[in-house]
């Protein structure tokens, strides 16, 4: 698992952003990294084989410089040439990249959240969104730094990693109880052993809100005549069901951590992981109904927006509460 790493690049610093992670990613886990431009024509350019060629042409001599330089043996971050690989395809990046990382083998995607459209206050990048719905493997989603500074991704690798940088490393496994959620479980364990990390389970109890019925508390769609009781009840549950996850994963030879806290989910998760100095978030995205086909979960989403530490996406399709643990028979 994870041998062979996905980097879509559409030659913008905000895309560029996730090299220093995806190398240091690739070196510690001993991939091969796939460096992907998806280049299309311009708007009302008619379509003919000798501007695709064109288009395609240019963008493998952008992935080719992009190469060269993570090849650098004089920067303090860089991969061996023979562990990179470059594609250049035509087409609509928000199907190409899925199906080429399909084609490739590979099984990690790890890419910003934003490219050359730059970073929207309002939602996920089109394509960031189009490659967590289409494929079919874990993707590293990354927030860039908005900056009108020149190649900040280069200096970051001439000076040291942004992350995965020491045997230090934590790894938040936010959970709620919920098949979909735990399918983030069997990844975060494959990174735990890679990286020598500890991992920290959270779930986040949303608090009771009064919204003036009398003794009848509502928030998130559910209602108690008795908060209080209902509200410890809730994080007696979560704190049972966590101490469950924990003994499964301090079996693998994980060092692991819980902890329950009563708050806004996408505001407790992200406090939490600064306060442990988590290198890692490891997330499932299982919004329901039709819009879960489309966009992803609420709590992730906002988790992306609050946070520029990388954030591991697993899409669950399926229930996997009895299959994450079997040895050997999960996949991803």
């Amino acid at each position: 698992m994870f041998d062979k790493i996905i980097v879509p690049l559409d030659g913008s610093e905000f895309s560029e952003e996730a090299l220093p992670y995806a190398v240091k990613l690739a070196n510690t886990l001993d991939a091969k990294l796939i460096l992907v431009n998806v280049t299309e024509l311009p708007f009302l350019v008619k379509d003919t084989p000798e501007r695709e060629m064109r288009v395609v042409n240019q963008g493998e001599s952008y992935l080719e410089d992009i190469a060269d330089i993570i090849n650098d043996e004089n920067l303090g971050l860089h991969i061996d040439p023979k562990k990179v690989q470059t594609i250049s395809v035509y087409g609509d990046p928000n199907q190409e990249i899925a199906k080429t990382a399909q084609l490739e083998g590979a099984n990690l995607v790890v890419m910003t959240t934003h490219g050359r459209g730059g970073i929207s206050r309002l939602m996920l990048g089109s394509v960031a969104t189009a490659v967590v719905k289409r494929a079919s493997i874990p993707v590293v989603l990354i927030k860039p730094i908005e900056t009108s500074h020149p190649k900040l991704w280069e200096e970051i690798m001439n000076k040291t990693s942004p992350t995965f940088a020491t045997d230090n490393n934590h790894i938040l496994l936010p959970l709620d109880g919920s098949t979909e959620a735990e399918a983030a479980i069997k990844p975060a364990i494959e990174m735990a052993h890679k990286l020598q990390a500890k991992i920290y389970l959270l779930e986040m109890i949303a608090p009771f809100v009064s919204f003036g019925y009398g003794n009848i508390a509502m928030s998130y769609g559910y209602t108690s005549l008795n908060a209080g009781e209902e509200l410890e009840r809730m994080r007696q549950e979560a704190v049972d069901y966590l101490e469950r996850i924990q003994g499964q994963i301090r079996k693998e030879n994980i060092e692991c951590s819980r902890l329950v806290l009563i708050g806004k989910p996408e505001e407790g998760i992200t406090e939490y992981a600064r306060d442990i100095n988590a290198t890692l978030l490891v997330m499932a995205t299982h919004a329901p109904g039709r819009l879960g086909e489309v966009l992803l979960g609420s709590v992730t989403n906002e988790v992306l927006r609050q946070t520029h530490l990388p954030v591991l996406i697993v899409k669950a399709t399926t229930p996997v509460r009895e299959a994450v643990y079997q040895a050997g028979e999960a996949t991803v």
